[in-house]
Parts: C-alpha cells; structure tokens; sequence
C-alpha cells in the first residue's frame, strides 16, 4: 500500500502524466489541422483548373475531410492512450454522460438486511442503485451490498481480515472512502467500490482517523480522527495535506461537509452535552444547532442543504430529528420504541436510510423522508 507521502508523489507523476497528454494532443490536432487545410486546397485548385462544378468540388471536398477527420481521430485517441498515466487514480470526476437517478418505490418503513449479523453505516450510490453497508461478519467488519428493496445481500466486497467502517460513495459512484485497520491502527482508504480492492491509502496520521465524508465536487473529503484524549476533525484534499479544522480534549467528530461544500456539522461535547454544531469549511465560526438533555450525534445533510437529519437520545431511547442549519424548525421523525441511529439521505432527498434494532438485531432500513417542519 502506497504511504501519505507514497500517495502524494503518485498524485504528482500522475498530474505530470495528464499535462503531457494534454500537450501531445493539441499537437496531433495542429497536425491535422494543418493536413486538412493543405487538402482543402488541393481540391480547390483541382476544381478550378478542371472547371468543376460546384456541387462536384463541394462532393469531393466532403469526401477528403471526412476521411481526414476518422485518421485525426485515430491519431489523437493513439496519442492519448501512449501518454496516458499509469498510477492509481485517486480523482473522482464525473461520467461525461450522468446516468438519471432510478427511483425507489415503496411505503413505509421497509427492512433492507436481517439475520445474525449487525449491520451499519449504509452509503447510497449517487444514482440511486446500489447501497453498500458496514457487516459484521464472523467477528470481522466488512462491506456488503444489499439490495435497494429488500431483497437481501447482493454480494460482499471485502474478506481479508481487516475491518472496514463507515463507507461512502464517491460522486461518481466508482469508490468508496472507508475507514480501516489494515496496517494496524484505522486510516483512511479509498476502495473500488465494485471489487472491494485498495485503490490507495489517503491517510496515515498517528492516531485512528475515522468516518470519511466525500466533498459533493469529489476533489477531497472530512474526516474525524483520535488518539489518546485529543479529538480533532480535518479536511483533506486529494494530494494535499489534511487541514485540521477542530481539535480538543473532548469529543468532536462524525463530521459532514455539506453539498455545497461551505460548511461542515459535526457532534461535539464541548459544552458538557454532545449536541449538533456547524461550523465553515475552514474551522471558523462554530455554531450550536441542539440544545438537550440527551446525546445528539450522527449528523448528515439532506441533499438539497435544507435540512441536518440526526440521531438523538432525548427521549430516552435513540429516535432521529431533523432541523434546519440554522437551528430551526426542529422535527421528529420517528418514535419508535426502539433505537434509530445512523441517518443517511437518498440523493433524490425522498428516502431516510437508517440502522435499528426494532427487529431484535441491528439492521439497515428505509423510510420516506417526510415533509420536516412548516
């Protein structure tokens, strides 16, 4: 596995690689830029001394660009694919063509997982087709894909001992960020998200660093991290340095940015409660969103900024609450007599995934996102 520093020089050779590719096909198309004109002109002067007419030297003029055209295609797709890089990309850009959003269906609370296993965090894919959760296995925390309605586990993509927590797709749907203890103590990595292997290790700070959120733009992601008594929350991007935003001796973490990337909430006990705070990108001007009796954790945002679904203990056992950033409009969104915790929004912002125990175990289900507050 590549180190931080590994990771950064990767991240170097491969944007080096990238501007070359760039440079050699702006000139395979002055190439044939410059090939065409010269053929253009040929047809013109054959057309002329031969006293053709218009519609023939229009016919064959048509006939040399488009032929030139295939060979400039040719040549620029060659060029691209001897200059382009070779390390692992650790970008997440969008697909040129953004396949829709697929609906889900269904009323009420549906159960998405059961059996032995406790089962955790669940991540949406960004187009709505796959979820992926955190499954305790034999012991060991690994990554499943469960089916969107119900029908059980699709398939499993980690078996290698380690122990995986809190997944979240990338914008594109390619990767997942994790959080895990393969060399020992948990960083962060950066996952295939369809065969489970390692694309890179982003972190490797002393310490544990834990539930990684991406930022909507995909060019880096928040994470928590602790060791011993210190807390603190950071902001990484792809190929630079973590940025630390929050540290202290008391808990701060769980941390998400929000969808336009501007603000971060987080829980925090900094006021002798754990409550809901939001502060900007870069640490400044922390804000407290809840105010009770009970612990408040977990935050996320819905997907159109409007509101911070959360778990909270306020009424004794764990219900989930939303609430507007401003820390308005607060409303409850379940009263089960069980626990609710772990929220997560579809990107259509029409469905709360959650985990609960209202089964007997801990299991991963879905509800409607109600129209919360006035």
């Amino acid at each position: 596995l590549l180190g931080l520093g590994g990771v950064y020089l990767a991240r170097a050779a491969q944007e080096r690689q990238t501007a070359a590719t760039a440079t050699a096909v702006v000139v395979a198309q002055q190439e044939a830029a410059t090939a065409v004109a010269a053929e253009v002109t040929a047809v013109a002067v054959a057309a002329a001394a031969a006293e053709s007419t218009n519609v023939a030297a229009t016919a064959t003029l048509e006939a040399l660009i488009v032929g030139r055209a295939t060979v400039y295609a040719e040549q620029t797709a060659t060029v691209a694919a001897q200059t382009a890089p070779t390390s692992n990309a650790t970008t997440t850009a969008a697909p040129t063509q953004v396949p829709a959003i697929a609906p889900l269906s269904g009323d009420g609370v549906i159960q998405l997982t059961s059996g032995p296993e406790r089962d955790y965090t669940p991540t949406i894919g960004p187009y709505q087709r796959r979820l992926i959760i955190s499954s305790e296995i034999d012991d060991v925390w690994q990554l499943v894909e469960v089916d969107l309605d119900g029908g059980g586990v699709v398939g499993q993509l980690t078996d290698d001992g380690a122990d995986y927590y809190g997944p979240d797709f990338s914008p594109d749907g390619q990767t997942l960020l994790v959080s895990s203890d393969r060399d020992g103590d948990l960083d962060i990595y950066q996952l295939d998200s369809f065969s489970g292997e390692v694309v890179a290790q982003l972190t490797d700070l002393p310490g544990d660093e834990y539930y990684p959120r991406w930022l909507r733009d995909g060019t880096g992601f928040v994470f928590s991290w602790q060791e011993d008594d210190v807390e603190a929350i950071y902001l990484s991007r792809l190929g630079g340095e973590p940025r630390q935003l929050v540290r202290g001796p008391t808990f701060h973490g769980f941390a998400a940015p929000s969808p336009d990337g501007r603000h971060v909430v987080f829980y925090s006990g900094r006021d002798d409660d754990y409550e809901i705070y939001v502060m900007d990108s870069d640490g400044s001007n922390p804000t407290r969103l809840t105010t009770s009796g009970g612990r408040d954790g977990a935050p996320t945002w819905s997907p159109d900024g409007q509101w911070i679904v959360f778990e909270t203990a306020r009424n004794g056992d764990y219900d989930l609450y939303a609430v507007r950033p401003n820390g308005l409009d607060l409303t409850q969104l379940t009263g089960d007599p069980h626990n609710e915790w772990q929220p997560s929004l579809s990107p259509d912002g029409r469905w709360l995934f959650f985990q609960s125990d209202r089964a007997g175990n801990m299991d991963v289900y879905r509800m409607p996102f109600p129209e919360a507050g006035p």
